[in-house]
C-alpha cells in the first residue's frame, strides 16, 4: 500500500501552513481538497495559497507542488465524483514520482470520496419534485431537510440552496447509491485541533483582512467577466459581497454576515470530521510532524 497523508480541520485552523511544513520535511506534494479553492479567479475570499510560480497548471510554494487548485472556471459547477477522479490521477502521479501525496482541506465529502474510495452511481430524480423544491425558499428547504434527516441536515452547507436541494433529493430518492470501495492507500488522517475562542478570533480577523485586501474588487471583476449567476458566487464571502453590491446591506453588515456564516461553516466542518474516529486530532504542527514521521517509518519496516 502506498501512503496518503490527509490533513483536515475547520477553516482558519492553519491546515495549509502545517501541510506545507510537512511536505517540505517529507518530500511531499500538496493536493487540494477544498471545493472553493479549485476555482480560478477566486483568490482572496477562498484564502488560496499564493504561488511563487505556476508550471503546467501546477502551483508552487517554496518549491512544493500544489495540485488541484485553479482547476475550474467560475461558471462551472464542480462535482464530488469528478474531484475524486482527478484526485486519484494526481495521487498516482505523485506516487510515480516517488513522493508523498498530502491531501489538505476542509471539504468533508471530498475527503471521504478519496479516503473511502466512494463508489458513485446515478440516482433518478423526479423532475417535478426538483422543480417544487426549486420554488421553495432557502429557509423552508432547510426546515424540510431537518425534518427529513437531522444527520444530513447537520452535514449540509445550509447557506447554499443548491446543496440543500441536493441533500433533500438524496434523502427522498435514496442514499444507497454511494458505498465505500476497496482500500487504495495506506492512509494517515490528521485533524488540526484549534481551541474554539482562538478559531473564532482567527475567523473574525481573517474576514476583515479579506475586505482590506480587496475582496470587493475581486468580486466586482468576477461579475464584470461572468455575471452574477455563476456557481463560484455561491461561496461564503462572495454571496454576501454580492448583496453589498446590490445595495441590500452596508459595509459593516457584510463583514458581520461573512464572519457569522464562516463560523457556522466551521461548526459544520467540525461536526462532519468528528464523526470519523480514524482521524487523529493534534494541536501542534510539531506533533503532527512527529506523527507523520512514525507513520512513514512504519511503512518501510
Amino acid at each position: 500500500m502506498k501512503p496518503l497523508i490527509v490533513i483536515v480541520g475547520t477553516t482558519a485552523s492553519g491546515k495549509s501552513g502545517c501541510a506545507l511544513e510537512i511536505a517540505k520535511k517529507f518530500n511531499g506534494v500538496i493536493v487540494n481538497v477544498d471545493s472553493r479553492q479549485m476555482y480560478r479567479e477566486l483568490q482572496i475570499g477562498t484564502a488560496k495559497p499564493v504561488f511563487d510560480r505556476v508550471e503546467n497548471g501546477v502551483g508552487y510554494v517554496d518549491d512544493v507542488a500544489h495540485y488541484l487548485y485553479e482547476e475550474l472556471s467560475p461558471n462551472v459547477r464542480g462535482s464530488v465524483s469528478e474531484y475524486q477522479r482527478r484526485a486519484f490521477e494526481v495521487i498516482d502521479e505523485i506516487h510515480a514520482q516517488g513522493k508523498v501525496p498530502i491531501l489538505v482541506g476542509g471539504t468533508g465529502y471530498y475527503v471521504q470520496a478519496v479516503v473511502d474510495n466512494m463508489q458513485y452511481s446515478n440516482v433518478e430524480i423526479d423532475e417535478s419534485v426538483r422543480n417544487e423544491l426549486g420554488e421553495m425558499s432557502l429557509e423552508d428547504l432547510c426546515e424540510k431537510l431537518k425534518k427529513l434527516d437531522v444527520g444530513v441536515y447537520e452535514r449540509t452547507q445550509l447557506e447554499n440552496k443548491r446543496k440543500v436541494i441536493r441533500a433533500i433529493e438524496r434523502v427522498i430518492f435514496g442514499q444507497d447509491d454511494v458505498v465505500a470501495g476497496e482500500k487504495l492507500y495506506e492512509i494517515l488522517q490528521i485533524g488540526l485541533k484549534v481551541d474554539r475562542d482562538v478559531l473564532i478570533d482567527r475567523i473574525n480577523r481573517r474576514v476583515v483582512e479579506m475586505i482590506d485586501d480587496g475582496l470587493v474588487g475581486e468580486i466586482t471583476g468576477l461579475i464584470d467577466r461572468h455575471g452574477e449567476q455563476i456557481p463560484a458566487l455561491d461561496s461564503i464571502g462572495y454571496k454576501e459581497v454580492v448583496s453589498l453590491l446590490r445595495g441590500e446591506i452596508d459595509e459593516k453588515q457584510v463583514v458581520e454576515d461573512i464572519q457569522i456564516h464562516t463560523r457556522q461553516y466551521a461548526k459544520r466542518q467540525k461536526t462532519w470530521f468528528s464523526r470519523d474516529d480514524r482521524i487523529e486530532w493534534i494541536k501542534s504542527c510539531a506533533d503532527i510532524r512527529d506523527t507523520v514521521h512514525s507513520f512513514l517509518l512504519n511503512l518501510v519496516k
